[in-house]
């Protein structure tokens, strides 16, 4: 397939911060597994979908959705 559907995406190295869509959409289109602890700043995502390519995480989880969701 030659539009990269099937290929698999990556493991990022490293804690990470997701805070809005953008950086998610930036970190999907390449990742989707965390070798860190990832924390989520829900106040600047629309909502959690834009984080589904996320498979695993190894290391710790913080959720942080303030009152947007």
């Amino acid at each position: 397939n030659c539009d990269g559907a099937d290929e698999e995406l990556g493991v990022f190295l490293g804690d990470i911060t997701i805070a809005n869509d953008v950086i998610a959409e930036t970190f999907c289109a390449s990742y989707s597994t965390v070798a860190g602890s990832l924390t989520i700043n829900g106040e600047g995502l629309s909502s959690m979908d834009v984080l589904d390519c996320l498979v695993e995480i190894y290391g710790d989880l913080e959720i942080d959705n303030g009152s947007h969701w």
